[in-house]
């Protein structure tokens, strides 16, 4: 017992500091096994920032109380999940034998990297990595931003009150002395948040969390930076995110990033919102980009090098159908893989219900082009909903057939749950598979 309370108060005595750590997950298991519920009158405001392992069929994962609408009840939020899966728990819940204290069975999750843009009227102006380590609490995790913006803004005297804060909690929770100033966690945290936006005020630029497809912030859906020291980054968090930092309409002063990735992400990012402002991304469009003609490079068979393609002989690969089918099934990337991370692509395509010409995309003199039909209605369109590491498919179905009706009758389909659903809600959908006929 003595060894593992010199273990834990040199844990501490890191955490006072704004290093990494590994240690913070075991930080958040010895909270949990402190404060965890015992009977009914035990689910009170306290046990908040509470983090668990939960009994899943693909492997334990973690999660962790994010509130307590009332007395004896608490609502549990998963890593990685959307808040339609949040959990309420009781008593019976935490006395379960497969639920306990995080870390028990399920593994910590890895550092929570994420995209930072730096924002000036209304646009992108620069694009940085932020890397935070696991169960570091939201208020730790954004002093950490401030510290890569210390160049646009002195935000010495808020990061290090946040730092103190963050620490001091820790402290109180694991039963430690606290250190003089330490604000108490009353009334949500409230007196705590109050005293970090008054230090933050004076400063150039403002703190906010977007989509990750949105960083302009001009679909809406923008929030202001969680400054909470309850809440783990760990579970606040997912790949859909990203950082914000808005400095209204005087440029900030960029630091050159000679990351070469982040920069060209950056760029693309710009292309990308340029398309978005100029217009919208239709089904027919993608089949263009699908279609058009690029240029390739030819490999010598004799000394194996690459050959680039000159100007006077231009040698370009197009992509064209022969035949199409009775079914016509088309898959829009909606998930992007890279090297360093993984997203979900939100990009609006619109894609037409009925008169799906296929014509132009047919090679000529293909048996298609020259005798078969190559118009298609939709017949159904699966949505995944959610991001990246989880989520809930539902589809859109055309069930009119065979019933004699002059237009489609549209339902959806929601595991168990089957509805009838107008026209405009299926053309308004997040495409992922469509189901032409």
């Amino acid at each position: 017992r003595g060894g593992k309370e010199d273990r834990l108060a040199a844990m501490m005595a890191d955490a006072e500091g704004d290093g990494d750590g590994d240690f913070y997950p075991l930080l958040s298991q010895r909270i949990a096994e402190e404060s965890w519920p015992l009977e009914e009158g035990d689910i009170q405001e306290d046990i908040i920032g509470l983090r668990l392992d939960f009994p899943e069929k693909a492997g334990p994962i973690t999660g962790e109380v994010i509130s307590v609408p009332r007395p004896g009840v608490a609502t549990v939020h998963f890593d990685r999940f959307e808040h339609k899966w949040d959990k309420s728990f009781t008593i019976s819940n935490f006395s379960h034998p497969s639920i306990g204290p995080a870390y028990g069975k399920a593994r910590p999750r890895d550092r929570v990297v994420s995209k930072m843009f730096m924002r000036c009227g209304g646009e992108v102006v620069a694009c940085r990595l932020v890397a935070w380590s696991p169960d570091w609490s939201c208020v730790r995790a954004g002093c950490r931003v401030l510290r890569l913006l210390t160049a646009q803004g002195d935000a010495g005297e808020a990061r290090d009150f946040g730092i103190k804060q963050d620490s001091g909690r820790l402290r109180d929770k694991l039963g430690f002395e606290t250190t003089e100033g330490y604000i108490p966690e009353t009334e949500g945290d409230r007196s705590f948040r109050s005293a970090m936006l008054r230090l933050l005020k004076p400063l150039p630029y403002s703190l906010s969390i977007c989509s990750i497809d949105d960083p302009t912030g001009a679909d809406g859906g923008e929030e202001p930076w969680i400054w909470d020291r309850r809440r783990t980054i760990s579970n606040a968090w997912n790949g859909q995110m990203c950082v914000v930092a808005d400095f209204g309409k005087s440029p900030p002063d960029i630091v050159v990033d000679e990351d070469k990735k982040t920069r060209k992400e950056s760029d693309e990012l710009k292309k990308r919102e340029k398309m978005r402002r100029e217009g919208e991304v239709t089904l027919d469009s993608c089949l263009r980009d699908y279609c058009h003609p690029q240029s390739i490079k030819r490999r010598c068979p004799t000394c194996k090098k690459s050959h680039g393609v000159s100007s006077e002989v231009p040698h370009l690969e197009t992509s064209k159908l022969w035949r199409l089918p009775d079914t016509l099934v088309i898959h829009l990337k909606r998930f992007n893989m890279s090297e360093r991370w993984s997203e979900k692509v939100r990009t609006s395509v619109s894609f037409p219900l009925s008169g799906l010409d296929m014509s132009p995309y047919c090679r000529s003199g293909s048996p298609t082009s020259e005798l078969g039909s190559t118009l298609y209605d939709l017949k159904a369109c699966v949505t995944h909903h959610g991001g990246i590491h989880g989520g809930h498919y539902t589809v859109c179905c055309d069930v009119s057939e065979g019933k004699g009706l002059a237009v489609p009758e549209w339902v959806r389909c929601d595991d168990e749950e089957v509805q009838t659903v107008n026209s405009d809600e299926v053309a308004m959908s997040e495409g992922y598979l469509l189901f032409y006929s």
